[in-house]
């Protein structure tokens, strides 16, 4: 758990060191703070924290204690995303004392946990967080939606279907789908089937239609 480092101070002059294993915000290494400010940054499973000023004695800081009912994720642009348990459907159901046992994909792309099989990426946490995020990724589905319905709609034309060919969905489910309406995995079982594919295969023959 990172744990947040904060201490307000009067000083003339702050110069950061390397002798320590916290990484600082404010000020950024090799800079200087005058006047009265802040120090923050983070360091792992901290201890005794302490700072000195132009090699004087060490003065102990002030950090954050550790809250149980916030995830906090940050992404490679340096933000930071705060999630309360209770904020995030997906975490609702994880009991409090499993929530800190969870473990990252080895790709670093989501966040597992074995209580109630939650993955979590961080693309679900942007989009609750930032709206204008979720606007962008809302668009990009749209998108996507539509051509992978033009693309089903490609194939079954490829292989000389008619939409009223598919038996077990009726031609307006048919044209839903190729509209680029989102739909379940059986149902597109029936299609993969109506192609004489499977529905491992059905997806393989989706891509190079949109290939």
């Amino acid at each position: 758990m990172y744990r947040q480092i904060m201490g307000w101070i009067a000083v003339l002059v702050l110069a950061t060191g390397t002798a320590h294993a916290a990484t600082l915000e404010i000020p950024t290494p090799h800079t200087t703070l005058s006047g009265i400010g802040v120090i923050s940054g983070w360091k792992c499973d901290a201890g005794e924290l302490t700072v000195r000023f132009d090699g004087g004695d060490s003065i102990p800081l002030v950090y954050g204690s550790e809250r149980k009912d916030v995830l906090d994720a940050g992404a490679c642009d340096h933000s930071l995303f705060k999630v309360g348990f209770e904020e995030m459907s997906a975490l609702k159901g994880i009991q409090p004392q499993h929530r800190s046992s969870f473990t990252l994909s080895s790709e670093g792309s989501y966040l597992h946990w074995p209580e109630g099989d939650v993955h979590i990426d961080l693309d679900a946490i942007r989009c609750l967080k930032d709206e204008g995020w979720r606007r962008k990724k809302e668009r990009e589905r749209l998108l996507y939606d539509l051509r992978f319905g033009e693309a089903v709609a490609a194939l079954r034309k490829q292989r000389g279907i008619k939409q009223a060919e598919i038996q077990g969905l009726s031609e307006h489910q048919v044209r839903r789908i190729e509209k680029g309406e989102r739909t379940k995995l059986a149902t597109l079982a029936v299609v993969a089937g109506s192609h004489g594919l499977s529905l491992e295969e059905y997806p393989d023959e989706i891509a190079e239609m949109l290939s």
